[in-house]
């Protein structure tokens, strides 16, 4: 597929101008390229990488039940329109849920704040818990361990997440890499800051930014179960026509709470 826009320019022209240009629809790398051409000289090309990706399915969570805590309008809106059913973080609700998602620990309500060692428990009955991880918040009550973000104003090359070469975490197929890629702006980041997994036992890094000793997703087990903690930049990027929306936001968290 190509797409070519012919424009000539009088000698020691400067203009600036506006191409609109239509983003394929199917999956892959795309490259947008400018050749500049003078009579009797080498062509001049400077070219730009575009990634596009497809979001998940509108029925991506049928059938799924989920327990949020710390949502917003955002995140309780994309889970039904994925056709997940929510449910409270009571005992009895969480029986029922097959996954709990602490999407924004600074809003945390304090009942739900009370809740996380009934969340905790529930992991180590065999569920998946996952946290978007804010800076200060204190996760050991739900992973068990110490997690904090280390410097999140360091420059440690956020643009890219990759999945960690011996990962064997069923999540590392299941989300695409190249969806990990900003390629539009977007504050030019993936992740907020690099993890610090105070060594708990059996604990996997996952995905990580910059290089790989700074991870970005971490699987911490829990019992039977497992929670997940994360920095990458779901929040913000889900809800579709907005400007900062990001299909690879979409597949992110449809993966993490899919089975």
């Amino acid at each position: 597929m190509t797409q070519r826009f012919d424009r000539t320019l009088a000698p020691q022209a400067r203009e600036v101008i506006n191409v609109q240009w239509n983003v394929p629809a199917a999956t892959g790398v795309y490259y947008l390229a400018a050749v500049t051409r003078r009579e009797g000289d080498t062509p001049a090309v400077s070219q730009r990488t575009v990634r596009s990706v497809q979001p998940p399915a509108a029925a991506a969570l049928a059938g799924r039940t989920i327990a949020v805590l710390g949502a917003d309008e955002a995140v309780t809106a994309w889970c039904a329109a994925r056709g997940a059913r929510l449910c409270g973080v009571a005992s009895n609700d969480l029986a029922q849920a097959d996954a709990v998602l602490i999407w924004s620990p600074t809003r945390l309500s304090p009942a739900e704040s009370n809740a996380l060692a009934t969340v905790r428990r529930y992991a180590q009955s065999g569920g998946r818990v996952v946290a978007f991880l804010d800076s200060d918040w204190d996760a050991a009550p739900v992973t068990g361990c110490t997690v904090t973000n280390m410097d999140s104003k360091a420059d440690w090359g956020r643009r890219r997440a990759f999945p960690y070469r011996d990962a064997t975490h069923a999540l590392t197929k299941r989300i695409a890499s190249e969806g990990l890629v900003r390629w539009n702006g977007l504050e030019g980041i993936v992740a907020t800051a690099p993890l610090c997994v105070d060594a708990a036992p059996g604990a996997h890094t996952l995905y990580w930014s910059g290089n790989p000793d700074r991870p970005c997703m971490a699987a911490i087990p829990a019992g039977e179960g497992e929670v997940i903690v994360t920095s990458l930049l779901v929040r913000g990027r889900i809800t579709r026509g907005t400007d900062a929306y990001d299909p690879s936001a979409e597949q992110v968290l449809a993966a993490l709470l899919s089975p």
